[in-house]
């Protein structure tokens, strides 16, 4: 899953990447993610898989000298109604954010945490010291898409931008999007990034939504 892409030294590289390590959310291999990314000569790439870094070493030795490993992994939040609780995706900078990761998804393990997956509350995860982590969101299933839809998923089964509009909008999805943004922004500033994702069909309506 290729959804959100940065630059260096202005080339192309996919950072938010979910492998077989996430269960029933991914079908990838670490070695086929790497073959391709070092097929189509990017510079690096990502792992950020759902709740789990299970993946990690074995995808740093895939990457060995070939191609730069960046390491992530997207973050359940608990204390929601979705039937699918939201995400945000958490990418490291640098070893010292790596070893808060690891306390992090090791803290989302705990019994009184896991409930179905590996998450964290809202509350606890405003505790948290994330300086310097980059943060993905507005994906699908992110905490922005939540501001967005009543029901995200059923964004998928919509025929046309107007079915979605009426059905699964949120009535004040514009109000609710930009109180949530501008929280995030004062909290993480310029390491804040909003994902657009690059769907298969051009018809599928989430996309113009998002696009908009």
């Amino acid at each position: 899953r290729y959804l959100l892409s940065c630059h260096i030294n202005c080339k192309y590289f996919p950072i938010h990447n979910l492998s077989h390590y996430s269960l029933l959310q991914s079908t990838t291999k670490l070695d086929k993610l790497v073959s391709k990314a070092v097929k189509n000569e990017y510079k690096a790439v990502g792992l950020t898989d759902f709740t789990s870094i299970s993946g990690a070493v074995s995808f740093i030795k895939e990457c060995g000298s070939k191609i730069r490993p960046i390491l992530g992994c997207e973050v359940l939040f608990s204390d929601h109604p979705q039937e699918l609780p939201p995400t945000l995706t958490l990418v490291c900078k640098n070893l010292k954010d790596w070893k808060k990761l690891l306390k992090i998804v090791s803290e989302s393990n705990d019994k009184e945490n896991y409930k179905g997956n590996p998450s964290l509350s809202l509350g606890r995860f405003a505790e948290l010291d994330l300086t310097d982590f980059v943060v993905l969101d507005g994906y699908l299933g992110s905490l922005l898409s939540e501001q967005l839809f009543v029901q995200y998923r059923e964004s998928y089964l919509a025929t046309d931008y107007n079915e979605l509009a009426e059905t699964c909008l949120d009535r004040d999805w514009k109000l609710n999007a930009e109180k949530h943004i501008s929280a995030m922004v004062a909290r993480f500033g310029s390491d804040y990034f909003i994902e657009l994702p690059i769907f298969e069909s051009d018809t599928f309506p989430a996309k113009t939504l998002l696009k908009n």
